[in-house]
């Protein structure tokens, strides 16, 4: 056999190995795309449809009753056209109203997933703002790590739950795409007891102790 033979013969056993492996690769994937894990579910692939550019998380941090209350405006631009809905992640919060640019909107909760109807079709490019109105006692997860807690002075956000699918952690806390693909900026107005202090992601812009409560602003770009 000469050896050009020997050549073209190992070459069709490498491509026929490589076309092998790409498409036990491709049935991997669309075996683990049809598991009934929510991570990855379609819920979880809303950044392919949506671009969250910014968040406005407006909190209420109670000591008292261990309770967050508030509201987080998002900004929101589709990345296809003719979307009538979006959904968002929030866990076991009391969803108090949702406006759609300064419009009082219609949605359904389910503890889990907050679906708001958009008011009319949002093509690409048609930037909106949801407005989610929430309070309640934020969630940790079962495994005793990842969630809200409030302890003793302290009240803070692990966010990354170790037993809970997705294991992002967000949503205990505000309205969100929690998943590791998206990318947004961030600005916080937490309020609380004056004698307490607010630490988030990005600068400090302001503080200001008004009867008895301590309001900050922060950004993260």
């Amino acid at each position: 056999m000469s050896k050009l033979s020997v050549f073209v013969m190992f070459f069709v056993l490498i491509s026929y190995l490589k076309a092998q492996k790409i498409s036990n690769c491709q049935k991997l994937k669309a075996s683990v795309f049809q598991t009934n894990s929510l991570y990855y579910s379609p819920e979880n692939l809303r950044s392919d449809t949506f671009d969250v550019l910014h968040y406005d998380i407006h909190l209420d941090i109670n000591f008292t009753n261990t309770q967050i209350s508030g509201f987080t405006e998002i900004k929101i631009v589709p990345k296809m056209n003719g979307q009538t809905s979006v959904r968002l992640d929030l866990l076991r919060m009391q969803v108090d109203s949702i406006k759609v640019d300064n419009q009082i909107s219609s949605f359904w909760y389910n503890d889990t997933l907050l679906s708001i109807q958009l008011g009319g079709i949002k093509n690409i490019g048609d930037t909106f703002n949801v407005s989610v109105f929430y309070h309640g006692v934020p969630q940790v997860d079962p495994s005793g790590w990842g969630g809200f807690y409030f302890n003793g002075n302290y009240a803070f956000n692990l966010g990354v739950g170790f037993a809970s699918l997705p294991h992002n952690f967000g949503r205990v806390w505000f309205p969100c795409f929690d998943n590791f693909v998206e990318k947004s900026a961030y600005d916080f107005y937490i309020q609380t007891d004056s004698t307490k202090f607010a630490y988030c992601n990005g600068a400090l812009l302001s503080d200001n102790v008004v009867n008895g409560k301590r309001i900050q602003t922060l950004v993260y770009r």
